[in-house]
């Protein structure tokens, strides 16, 4: 047997789609407008990067013309065979490369060792040395500098890697959170 529908349900069904209809075009309205954000904040945020780029191919006059240039006219790709050959980047990429592991093993190895004491294990005195060190957090580097410096000039550390270095193996307050 077949049932005929009488026009409530008409009524009913037609409410329903247009609620769906509204729902879906409120969904795409909230997407159009995440997405133009997203746009907006990424070219604010790539604006630089591309500014940098264009200035790293203009010549030296060029870079302060303005209004400035986006593009430049002569496209000068001889200032990065300048740069390169100019200045030792393969020993500065070297330092970097060293400094960067050596400081990397350090907090790795002082930072996950002390997390998990602090956070698993049970010892008289834990809450006082995290109260110290959430004390050293409140400190600004601006007053540790001169007496870091004095430091590591006794200790003949001047002109080398060696504080720039060891401090990551005693552990940085900020890199145990």
């Amino acid at each position: 047997m077949t049932t005929v529908p009488n026009m409530q349900d008409g009524a009913a069904l037609q409410a329903r789609t247009r609620r769906k209809m509204g729902k879906r075009l409120s969904e795409r309205l909230t997407a159009f407008v995440s997405y133009l954000l997203l746009i907006a904040g990424s070219v604010v945020i790539l604006a630089p990067f591309a500014w940098m780029i264009s200035t790293s191919l203009k010549r030296k006059i060029d870079v302060y013309v303005f209004p400035p240039e986006w593009i430049p006219d002569p496209v000068m790709w001889s200032n990065y065979r300048e740069a390169l050959t100019t200045f030792p980047f393969g020993l500065y990429t070297l330092n970097s490369f060293t400094i960067v592991v050596f400081v990397l093993l350090g907090t790795l190895l002082s930072c996950s060792f002390s997390s998990y004491g602090f956070a698993r294990l049970r010892a008289p005195g834990k809450d006082l040395i995290f109260l110290i060190l959430l004390a050293t957090l409140m400190l600004p580097s601006a007053v540790t500098m001169v007496p870091l410096y004095l430091l590591f000039n006794r200790l003949g550390w001047i002109d080398t890697f060696l504080p720039l270095i060891v401090p990551s193996f005693l552990g940085a307050p900020s890199s145990f959170f």
